[in-house]
């Protein structure tokens, strides 16, 4: 019951003192401020220390308030400390009462100040779990191109291409996808927040160009994919040799409007001009869209537009980069020997290093250097991992290293790899067939075959796509449908679905087909280079070991990287030689360590 009768007495004497009303007054101005500071701190860009600041300050001041008004009081004649309430009869216990009451009062100022705290983290913490995770993800559609002049047909993927390396160099934002996570859009009636779901992004950039003479006119606008709002537009125009400052404000201006702070390395990084010759920019960009075909005659002239870039500028670095890679490409094809092509990618990759030593793309070069004309699987992975430290966005680099852990035999580290490039290209299956082929060899059949059948549905014409899939079939024994498939890719030779074909003849019974093929393959080889690896193949399937030996050895002297494929990965190849000793003294040149 004394107990009681303090407490009573003690909530009379805070309302006495007028410390309720103060509380009172003080939590709901707080509130008010917490709220107000939450409201400006994006649009004004404040530190993200500006409001944990806030906080700590109005709990400094609560415990201050709640002080001076238990001694001080508000009166007509100013500010009055506050009379003590006299009880002669309890002279004794008044002492301690207001030691007690200071600390009650302190009590409550604690349990406020963290209810007040507590309040505001869990509005907070609740807000953000409302956010989407990658608050500034951006896919950049492929630009329209309205130029009217045939000659400038590929400026649409060709800006977009610059557009998002500017974006990239940023390096502020949280994701932003390659053009061939957004190729699949082009001209599609799909709705805005159903792309951005199939991506998994937050904005969507769409726009247009045209060029007419040196006059050119740009359109860009940001869109919030979730209700389809359309925060930003603006359109550029200007003269042609303004294009780089253009470029330069679109991605400047996209962090502005998607509110993230560019750092002065940063906006050195998007205001670098990669080159002061428009001509060498010029065929530099058409270049770029003609590697993109990927087929012999598009690489072919990309090749030669490349070196008209070097002619013109020797100090543009990425046109060596894309001249060493169209070597790579035309190596891959079949259109250019081993010697022909990686020696003098190498010559190119050291060269763009000269100048731009942080040049990542460079590093991607010279792993492929390493792992297809030197077998040097250790030196490849340094390289690519330095590659993928200084540009840790760039698409062909995670495809570089899921090669090498593909054809070092490590195939659940090539899928690993495959699906980190999905993290931030989600259409890099559809994009690249080979991760079916990676899928496969890790054991998941049916994904791999229902992936690149997808790839197939969506272009018909992907002669790639059939040759893996003809693969797949092929080491499922499942010959004719392997045959078919092989046989809707000789619109377009490829050494490699030839002899794949033959090989699949030869396992279906027909010797005779198999040595068609053999006969046209060793009849091109006079005018062009067909790897002696593939031939060798079929000389083995057609029981000429000898002849399929010396083939092989050929192959190794010759550097030809389908050799990786077919002595550790494509086991059908050379199937009744691989216990032969001479056969086996090659297998482990390559891979010395293996059993």
């Amino acid at each position: 019951m004394r107990l009681q009768n303090k407490f009573s007495s003690f909530i009379q004497e805070l309302k006495r003192r007028n410390v309720v009303r103060v509380i009172t007054v003080y939590a709901a101005a707080a509130f008010v401020i917490l709220e107000l500071v939450s409201i400006i701190v994006e649009p004004l860009r404040l530190p993200e220390w500006t409001l944990p600041l806030i906080i700590v300050l109005l709990c400094i001041g609560f415990i201050i308030a709640v002080i001076l008004s238990w001694i001080y009081d508000v009166t007509p004649e100013g500010i009055e400390k506050t009379d003590q309430v006299k009880e002669p009869t309890e002279e004794i216990q008044r002492k301690p009462s207001r030691l007690a009451g200071w600390k009650i009062a302190t009590y409550i100022s604690l349990l406020v100040i963290a209810g007040m705290v507590t309040f505001h983290l869990l509005s907070r913490n609740g807000n953000k779990k409302n956010k989407p995770e990658l608050e500034t993800s951006i896919a950049v559609l492929p630009f329209e191109n309205w130029s009217s002049d045939e000659e400038f047909f590929y400026l649409g993927d060709a800006i977009t291409d610059e557009i998002i390396l500017q974006l990239w160099q940023a390096s502020a934002f949280d994701r932003v996808l390659s053009r061939s996570s957004t190729m699949q859009y082009r001209d599609s009636r799909t709705s805005i927040p159903a792309i951005a779901g199939q991506l998994g992004v937050n904005y969507i950039i769409e726009g247009s160009i045209q060029r007419q003479q040196e006059h050119v006119s740009i359109r860009v606008q940001v869109i919030r994919a979730r209700n389809e709002d359309h925060i930003w537009a603006h359109e550029y125009n200007g003269e042609w040799k303004d294009i780089h400052r253009i470029q330069d404000n679109i991605a400047k201006e996209v962090a502005e409007k998607l509110k993230v702070v560019l750092t002065p390395v940063q906006l050195v990084q998007i205001e670098q001009i990669p080159t002061e010759y428009l001509q060498a920019y010029d065929y530099f960009l058409l270049g770029k869209y003609l590697r993109s075909q990927r087929t012999v005659e598009s690489l072919e002239k990309a090749k030669g537009l490349f070196e008209k870039t070097i002619e013109i500028d020797p100090g543009f670095s990425r046109a060596y980069t894309a001249l060493a890679r169209c070597y790579g490409n035309l190596a891959f094809y079949g259109s250019l020997s081993p010697e022909e092509a990686y020696p003098p990618s190498l010559e190119l990759a050291n060269k763009a290093l000269e100048i731009d030593s942080l040049f990542g793309e460079a590093y991607d070069v010279i792993a492929t250097y390493d792992l297809f004309y030197n077998y040097d699987f250790a030196g490849a992975e340094k390289n690519l991992q330095r590659a993928l430290e200084l540009d840790p966005n760039n698409l062909e680099i995670f495809t570089s290293l899921s090669e090498l852990y593909f054809f070092r035999g490590q195939f659940h580290e090539s899928v690993k790899m495959d699906q980190r490039a999905l993290v931030l290209h989600p259409a890099y299956p559809l994009e690249d067939a080979l991760f079916g082929i990676h899928l496969y060899f890790a054991q998941f059949r049916d994904s791999a075959i229902s992936l690149i059948s997808e790839k197939i549905r969506r272009d018909t014409d992907c002669t790639i796509c059939h040759t893996y899939l003809g693969v797949i079939y092929l080491h499922e024994a499942e010959y004719e449908k392997s045959i078919a498939e092989f046989e809707k890719t000789l619109s377009s030779f490829s050494p490699f679905a030839y002899t794949q074909l033959g090989l699949a003849y030869s396992k279906s019974g027909d010797l005779k087909a198999t040595r068609s093929i053999l006969d046209t393959l060793e009849s091109r080889a006079k005018n062009e280079y067909i790897p002696y690896s593939m031939r060798g193949a079929l000389l083995a399937e057609l029981g000429k070991d000898q002849e399929a030996l010396d083939h092989l050895r050929r192959g190794y002297d010759e550097r030809e990287e389908y050799l990786l494929l077919m002595l550790n990965i494509d086991t059908i190849s050379y199937g009744n030689l691989r216990s032969d000793p001479r056969f086996i003294e090659i297998y482990r040149r390559i891979w010395p360590d293996e059993k």
